[in-house]
């Protein structure tokens, strides 16, 4: 079972995780979409599906970057769960779903407002080994690594950092 962290931060990351793409998205349908369709209804199909093809990659370029921030701001603190041979985390409403090795995490460190990071050494370029938005987090705390945070007031977090302790044989700093 997945442990979702809980507090105003998180919250507060979550909903615009959520809100920035579906706003967007909303806002596409509202504007975009009813002059697309008024447009082709008179043209021949073929025209049609090259405009339909148009609109798609228009619609997609147009929500490429809500939905980077979105998932952006609802993977900082991720719900989290400890497996047998890693620890797994979920984001973006459980659509990106991702899990680190216990011999991947290097240390704990406790940063400021009791906000806690994972440091995790994954070999290769994060852009390349599936953590990219986590370096980001890592640059944002000024650790320049990749990081999994958690947030001070998660429920049982002290016992969940005990674990990672545990089963990855790692000294927190």
């Amino acid at each position: 079972m997945y442990k979702y962290q809980k507090g105003i931060l998180p919250l507060v990351t979550s909903f615009l995780g959520v809100l920035i793409p579906c706003g967007f998205f909303i806002n596409a349908l509202i504007i975009l979409f009813p002059g697309f369709s008024n447009s082709i209804n008179s043209m021949p199909v073929e025209i049609v599906v090259v405009k339909s093809i148009q609109f798609l990659i228009g619609l997609a370029l147009y929500l490429f970057f809500p939905i980077f921030f979105g998932i952006f701001f609802s993977g900082m603190f991720p719900a989290v769960r400890l497996a047998k041979d890693g620890l797994q985390h979920i984001y973006f409403s459980g659509l990106i779903q991702k899990k680190i090795k216990w011999e991947e995490i290097e240390k704990l460190v406790e940063l400021d407002w009791g906000i806690v990071a994972i440091v995790i050494n994954r070999p290769g370029l994060p852009f390349l080994n599936g953590l990219y938005m986590n370096n980001l987090y890592g640059k944002i705390v000024r650790i320049r690594t990749p990081v999994i945070l958690f947030s001070n007031t998660t429920k049982n977090l002290e016992n969940i950092l005990y674990e990672i302790v545990q089963r990855s044989s790692i000294i927190s700093k």
